[in-house]
């Protein structure tokens, strides 16, 4: 109807139709293949350009038309103006106090979209990341998770399930393990390479029975292995570094530097990870591997990122003093 409206009104507000152009084509991400959420409100900025455009070429046609009926006009006008900013302040206000804090930006994302994963997703990790960790709030999310009618909400939902039973009871439920990694359906989102990605991390720091870095390292593998999971592959390097990691946890080294090189055979790892592959490399005595991914980022590293630049150089010493351990 609006769209109608503008394509009637083009001769006589102009404005009206090209701001509404504007706000379309400014949302046309979100509305084709792009997989981007429109939760998040910096989305609205560039296509918020064209709303005010066309609102305020209806009040401009709207002043012209009352201007020549209204005897006070400017001043009923520039009072609706001035109200009109006051409100827009208001609103600012209560927003930036909103967002000023991650803990009231979370908890109002849940009482505004309760059906949102996304928004559950995050009250779980806050709520995992206090000191000390508000298990309770936590499982609560993740038991809503679980109870989701979508497969990949639910296997998240599973995953965060693992990781809170294992920080809060130090054992976990096989067969909510074996449910993680036998639920193939549903896409393989961020959302879910994320948990995969926590729970990697929590047991290489802090193993639980049940689920040991050598267990969940293979389970990983296996699931990379079968086709990769329908991971693209420019995101599967993140999983198979945390299963070099979980190996390396385990002490198995060569294991270890299997999953570390697939990892940068991707081709898709970010300079300063694929420096941390390195280190992982170095460490399991794969020095070799560790001096041709150190070559090849060397160049990437911009000058300015002088915490890198330390890093390479320390690797280098690193690999060269075990080459010297090895000379006879």
């Amino acid at each position: 109807m609006t769209t109608f409206a503008a394509w009637r009104l083009r001769q006589v507000i102009p404005g009206f139709a090209l701001g509404l152009g504007i706000f379309v084509v400014g949302h046309a991400l979100e509305s084709t293949v792009f997989p981007l959420v429109i939760y998040f409100e910096h989305r609205n900025y560039l296509p918020g350009i064209g709303a005010i455009w066309a609102f305020m070429s209806i009040a401009i046609f709207v002043a012209n038309l009352a201007r020549e009926k209204l005897r006070n006009a400017v001043p009923i006008f520039g009072g609706a103006i001035l109200v009109l900013l006051l409100v827009l302040a208001a609103g600012t206000s209560a927003r930036a106090h909103v967002w000023a804090d991650q803990r009231t930006m979370i908890a109002q994302a849940v009482m505004f979209h309760p059906n949102s994963m996304g928004a559950h997703f995050d009250a779980t990790l806050l709520a995992l990341a206090e000191q000390p960790p508000d298990f309770e709030n936590a499982r609560n999310h993740a038991h809503w998770m679980q109870k989701s009618t979508d497969p990949s909400t639910r296997r998240i939902g599973a995953i965060q399930t693992v990781l809170i039973d294992c920080k809060s009871q130090g054992a976990v439920d096989s067969g909510l393990v074996e449910d993680i990694f036998h639920r193939t359906s549903g896409a393989f989102d961020e959302n879910m390479l994320h948990a995969f990605e926590m729970l990697s991390d929590g047991i290489a720091s802090a193993p639980c029975k049940g689920l040991s870095p050598l267990q969940l390292a293979t389970r990983l593998v296996e699931m990379l292995d079968q086709r990769d999971v329908s991971l693209p592959r420019q995101k599967s390097w993140r999983l198979r570094f945390r299963a070099a990691n979980l190996y390396m946890a385990a002490d198995r080294n060569q294991e270890a530097i299997r999953q570390a090189n697939l990892a940068y055979e991707t081709g898709t790892a970010p300079t300063n990870s694929s420096i941390m592959i390195a280190g992982v490399l170095i460490y399991n005595g794969d020095t070799e591997s560790a001096a041709r991914i150190l070559d090849d980022v060397e160049s990437e590293v911009r000058p300015s990122d002088i915490l890198a630049r330390k890093i390479i150089l320390d690797d280098r010493e690193q690999i060269r003093a075990t080459g010297r351990q090895k000379k006879p």
